[in-house]
């Protein structure tokens, strides 16, 4: 069983749905749940580039996502 305030609870049975997470117990979830922020993007917004340095592991709760490589010349 999990302990933790609603609005974590949520969030951590979400991480519970990612494979990458799934067997992981409830308290390495909790860990992980404190080290997360939550982002929303509107439509056709740039999330990173290319070639950027990684600000960390990002996952898409809702909505989608398109990938693709850009040049420098495209900017």
């Amino acid at each position: 069983m999990i302990t933790a305030r609603p609005d974590e609870l949520g969030a951590i049975q979400m991480l519970q749905r990612i494979a990458y997470f799934r067997d992981l117990g409830p308290d390495r979830l909790k860990a992980l749940h404190g080290q997360t922020v939550r982002r929303l993007y509107r439509a056709k917004e740039t999330i990173f580039l290319e070639g950027e340095p990684s600000p960390g592991l990002f996952w898409v709760e809702r909505g989608r996502v398109i990938i693709r490589p850009v040049s420098v010349d495209m900017l």
